[in-house]
Order: structure tokens, then sequence, then C-alpha cells
């Protein structure tokens, strides 16, 4: 996500650049659309011991592909011969000159050293002949005709590219954001469980785990058909909690007669997982969401703003029981417009972004209950989620607490305040509790941006600052 050369660098340093780039000409060379680079599918990665990430092909039975095949391509729109770039990698390389210069000098490559026509052919006649003398009859012309649709696209392979590489390779779009999820609206959550540690692991999940009683808004829902499987998060469950280090995670689902998928998601630190552990959202590093996938549609989910988990087992040695109870209130309002306090208490009281050495921002919890930071990101856009960062996960607000947060550009990467400038703060899966917005002038140099009155008001310039303390009246 970060667009700078330092970006690239540091891209560099956990994946093997150089074996990158053969593995993506070599995925455009057989045109493997189904793969990492043209649809986010079919490929594993691996990090090598005390190395770096290098990538493996999978799923390779979409190649050699004729453009004129049906359903081929359309969810890129028929790329050009000579590139596929859809993917966050290949996309971010492509559209970098210099990477761009040699990505195309490995296609050219492998077109001199591997791309060996009468070879290729000649294996697919012997693999046709073999195919042709085992095959149903029935099966026979198909697969001859098919054989034939191999050996048109290896002859004429060499010559489309050399094509749409001349007289200057083809432009691919940038990346497109990845879409907002749906919001799953609001509801109430009681829910009794349990399973065991490294139940996420099983190639057959559905049968892992049971709920023993679940309530949605106080109605009892059937249970015999949900399952409930633990281990250590996946990358997206990481997303509930950004920033914080070793999650585990627990998570309850169940598959519908129409193949839609409802479930709920709950992440805390691995060292939480104890016998007796009692954690409350918002107070404790937990967090969770309520989500569904209808089918044939997006994901759709909502966070939980409150609840608490009471573990009655939990061990993280394989096949351990986790038991326990979960209650959770999900769905908040989108946020406010700076004006009002936010749905879980977290209000930005004060901003000034000419601070003197360093711009801040003040935050007080206007809630009765301990506030972990660790459940919040923030930014100074109210529209890119990539540029969101989240708070140290040692940061906490009591209540009725003050906290001034300092913006060092070294320390909070991509993070900085101007003179019109806006602020916001997200929960942990992008729900927005908390914003501002000013024009220039109105937080300026030895001025502050600041809520009159104090926590509650609007916001407007004041002379005096008060980083830390509550905001004083100005007569």
């Amino acid at each position: 996500q970060d667009p700078s050369e330092a970006g690239l660098d540091a891209l560099a340093e956990v994946v093997d650049m150089e074996r990158y780039l053969s593995y993506w000409a070599t995925e455009v060379l057989v045109g493997h659309w189904d793969g990492y680079a043209g649809n986010r599918n079919n490929y594993w990665f691996y990090r090598e011991p005390d190395g770096k990430f290098v990538f493996i092909p999978w799923g390779v039975d979409d190649t050699f592909p004729l453009r004129e095949d049906p359903n081929v391509f359309d969810h890129v729109a028929k790329p050009p011969p000579s590139v596929l770039a859809l993917t966050a990698i290949p996309n971010r390389l492509y559209n970098n000159a210099d990477w761009q210069a040699r990505y195309v000098a490995e296609l050219k490559r492998l077109l001199d050293t591997a791309w060996d026509e009468d070879e290729l052919l000649s294996m697919v006649d012997a693999m046709a002949a073999i195919v042709e003398a085992h095959a149903l009859p029935e099966a026979r012309s198909t697969a001859a005709i098919d054989a034939e649709r191999v050996r048109q696209f290896i002859k004429n392979r060499r010559a489309a590219i050399l094509d749409d590489l001349s007289p200057t390779p083809p432009e691919w779009p940038d990346a497109p954001p990845e879409p907002d999820p749906g919001d799953l609206g609001t509801g109430r959550l009681e829910v009794e469980f349990e399973t065991t540690w490294g139940s996420n692991r099983s190639a057959n999940q559905l049968a892992e785990g049971k709920v023993i009683s679940m309530e949605f808004d106080g109605a009892p829902l059937p249970v015999e058909d949900l399952a409930v499987v633990a281990g250590h998060a996946s990358e997206d469950d990481k997303r509930i909690l950004p920033g914080v280090d070793d999650l585990v995670s627990v998570v309850i689902f169940g598959i519908e007669p129409d193949g839609s998928i409802e479930g709920m998601t709950i992440v805390l630190p691995r060292s939480a997982l104890v016998d007796g552990g009692g954690y409350t959202i918002g107070e404790d590093v937990i967090g969770g969401v309520a989500w569904s996938i209808p089918a044939g549609e997006d994901l759709s989910f909502s966070p939980f703003v409150e609840g608490r988990l009471e573990l009655e087992e939990a061990s993280d040695e394989d096949g351990a029981r986790i038991a326990g109870t979960f209650y959770g209130v999900f769905g908040v309002d989108d946020g406010d417009d700076g004006d009002t306090a936010s749905p879980v208490g977290l209000v930005i009281n004060e901003v000034d972004s000419k601070g003197d050495p360093l711009d801040w921002f003040e935050l007080y919890n206007a809630s009765d209950s301990h506030l972990a930071l660790a459940n919040f990101t923030f930014a100074d856009d109210l529209n890119n989620p990539a540029k969101r960062t989240p708070f140290p996960a040692d940061l906490a607000l009591a209540p009725g607490e003050y906290l001034q947060v300092e913006l060092d550009g070294d320390g909070w990467p991509g993070f900085a305040l101007g003179g019109d400038e806006e602020l916001g703060i997200w929960t942990a899966d992008g729900v927005l509790v908390a914003s501002v917005d000013w024009d220039d002038g109105e937080a300026g140099e030895g001025v502050s941006f600041a809520r009159i009155p104090d926590v509650t008001g609007e916001f407007q310039t004041v002379s005096s600052p008060t980083p830390g303390e509550a905001n004083r009246n100005e007569s």
C-alpha cells in the first residue's frame, strides 16, 4: 500500500522478487488466468527458513486458453496477451516503470529460453495420443478438439505477446480499491459453545464443535447445524484487532440450504486463552464481528460494539477443549459529523494541526468503561481505508480521561495533519465512530480546534490549546 519507493524496498525484504518475476511471467506465458496475477486464486506462497516468500503454482487446469473461449477473462474484460496484473503485487510492479521493464525483460527471456514450440507440440501430441487411447468413445471427439486448442495456443503465443509489447507494453489500470463490505445491521447475540483447539484446521469444519444454545434479540435459534472452530486467527480475522500480535479466533457458523453462510467471529490474544478467562469488548483487548455471506453475494458484517466472553475452559494445546459463553451487541450507526460523542463513547475533543513541536489531537472517554485503543484505527483521510493506522496495543482510556496523541511523522508513517484536513477514528472492522474536519485557519499555528463546551460542544477555534485537559470557554 505504500506508494513510495520505500514500499517496494520493504516488499523486496520479504518476497524473493527475482523469483516472483519468473513466476509472474510464466503465469502470463501459459495463460494461467485463474492464478494469482489474473484472479487472486490458485496459488500458494511459502517462506523458506531464514529466507523470503516464494510463490508456488497451483490449480493450473485453466491454462493455454484461446481468447475466444467462453467465460475466460470475463472478470478482467479480456486483458492484453502480455500481462496479467489484477492482484496487489503484480499491479504495484507493473505500474512502476522500472519494474515493468524488468517484467517485460523476463517475459522475453522465457520466450527465448523456455518456450520451445517444437518440444511443446511434441508433448501435446504424446499426451493427446494417451487420452485418445483411453477416453470413452463419446469423449474422444471433445478431447481431440481440446488438444487442438492447446496446439493453437502454443503456435500463436510468441507472436501474440511480442505484437502486444510493440511498440510499448500495454497499460494496466491501477488496482481498484477493495469493496466496502455491506453493513449487517444491528442485533444482540447470546451463545454457549464448545470446541477444540486447532479445529479450524479440520478438513471438515462443519463437523467441529457444537453450539449448546443461541439467542438472537432474545429469541432462541436452532443450533443443530452450527459448527464452532478455534485456533490461530486467519489473516482476515486479524483485521478485527490490527496491531495486536499472536491472535486466536473462535468462529461459530452455519450453512443455509440456499448456500448462504452466516456466523460470528471472536478474536483475542493467545495469552488470554486460559481457564476462567473473562473479557469485555471496549475494556479488554478483544473484538468480534457478526457476518453473513448470502449465496452469490458479497460479505456483510457488523462489529460487536459491546459484549463479554466468559471462558469456562480454554487452552492452546492441540485438541484441548475450549468452552464458554459470549453475549454481544453488534452494529452501530456510521458515526457522527464531528459534533456529538461517538456511539462507543470515544470523543475527538481537540485538534492542533500546527503543534509545537508535534501535531496532536486529544481524545476523551465519555463512556463508563475503559476503552482499549487497540480496538480502533485512525487516519487523516475519511475516504481511504489504506491510510488507517492502528493505535499502539498498550494505549487505553479510563472513563472520564483525556489523552493527547502526538503525531511524529517518523513514528506514525503516512500520517500528518494539515491546515485543511480531516481526522477519523474507526473500529478495527471499519465502522466510523468519531470524525472532525477543519478548514485553513481553523487549526493554525498557535491555536487549536476544540469542542466548546468541553466534550459535548461544537468545534471552534480557540487561542489557548489545552492538551490533555478540559477545553476552556473563551470570553
